[in-house]
């Protein structure tokens, strides 16, 4: 078999020349670092949102009712000319609470004490001895109540001193309140009886006394006959209590 001729020169290998890509657009970064900063600035628009009105129960405490006092001035004054039904107001039996009711009457709601005599004068710790006191009509009650029951020692002491101050031998103590005090309990008594008040011959209640100091009426009956209903007593106006 002949020798095959091996040729020694190098081989040529053909190359197509590529065609050259156009260069890349440069990015002006800083046009679009602008562009985006305005983006940004742009106030964002809130959809409006729809509000639901939810209903919450809210507790309002039912105030007490306002007595008309002109109404009971003339009731009062029907009860000092012997009109209208007989009132009888109890203390509290408890000893303690009938002290703190009478110091809340003489400093928050004008109570006086007297001593009243046979032939209907009346005398005080304030007025000068063996002169009789008289009450201005428009400012005081003549609705006078005489303490029952269990004795209070600062009342009893105080009643001691304007006998032996006036040299009274035969008296009774008395306890007064100011005109629109009883104005303001009759005209309760009228609210809660109706336009039947004057018909009724007895009408009994209780005080109450809070622990703040406010007075009420309470537990009140009507010719023994009990009835709803309750009477708040406001403090005298220029007394600079607050309850």
């Amino acid at each position: 078999m002949p020798p095959r001729n091996i040729s020694t020169r190098p081989k040529t290998v053909s190359f197509t020349p590529l065609k050259p890509k156009p260069p890349k657009r440069a990015i002006n970064t800083k046009r679009r670092a602008i562009k985006n900063l305005r983006k940004s600035r742009r106030p964002t628009q809130i959809k409006k949102l729809k509000i639901f009105k939810t209903k919450t129960s809210k507790i309002i405490p039912k105030p007490d009712p306002v007595e008309t006092i002109p109404r009971g001035r003339v009731l009062l004054r029907l009860l000092e000319h012997g009109k209208g039904p007989i009132i009888d107001i109890a203390w509290p039996e408890n000893y303690i609470e009938r002290q703190r009711l009478f110091k809340a009457f003489r400093t928050c709601y004008g109570m006086k004490l007297a001593v009243i005599t046979n032939d209907r004068k009346l005398f005080t710790q304030f007025t000068p001895p063996t002169i009789a006191w008289r009450p201005n009509s428009d400012a005081y009650s003549g609705f006078l109540r005489s303490p029952i029951g269990q004795k209070i020692n600062n009342e009893t002491r105080l009643i001691t001193e304007i006998t032996r101050r006036h040299g009274i031998q035969n008296g009774r103590s008395v306890r007064i309140f100011p005109r629109n005090t009883d104005a303001i309990i009759l005209a309760g008594f009228q609210r809660i009886l109706g336009k039947r008040y004057t018909k009724y011959s007895r009408i009994q209640a209780h005080y109450r006394l809070t622990p703040k100091g406010g007075v009420y009426l309470e537990q009140i009956k009507v010719d023994e006959r009990p009835v709803p209903g309750t009477i708040r007593i406001p403090p005298e106006r220029y007394s600079g209590c607050r309850v």
